[in-house]
């Protein structure tokens, strides 16, 4: 299998979400490791724990994904890890350009779907 091995941080407050997203993470033959909220995050963040791809959504409580993507970009451990901002806000060019430097891509949850996003994972992993 393509993720054979391999760990996906999810980083999301929508349970449905969280939930499609692992089952597709799944059946790359990865092992998902979802978080609903910032806080939680960081703790696995600055816990040393690898990952080999983060899955993030902006909007989550507590911390915003923007602080997160920093602290993911500071962190030893996570500072290579390929990042994909999975969200549905809707982003200023210029905030698409600031993500697009610190990330590997941006996907848009209303653009969702389940062959693109198993291209995404398998891209990735």
């Amino acid at each position: 299998m393509m993720g054979k091995g391999k760990t996906v941080l999810v980083i999301d407050d929508d349970t449905v979400t969280r939930r499609l997203v692992t089952k597709l993470i799944e059946k790359v033959g990865a092992e998902p490791v979802c978080v609903q909220d910032g806080r939680q995050a960081e703790r696995l963040i600055e816990s040393g724990r690898g990952f080999d791809l983060v899955l993030l959504d902006l909007l989550v409580p507590h911390v915003s994904g923007w602080d997160l993507l920093a602290k993911l970009r500071e962190q030893p451990g996570t500072s290579a890890v390929p990042v994909i901002v999975f969200t549905g806000t809707e982003l200023s060019e210029e905030e698409r350009a600031q993500i697009l430097e610190k990330t590997e891509g941006i996907a848009d949850k209303k653009d969702f779907s389940v062959q693109g996003f198993e291209q995404l994972l398998k891209k990735w992993l």
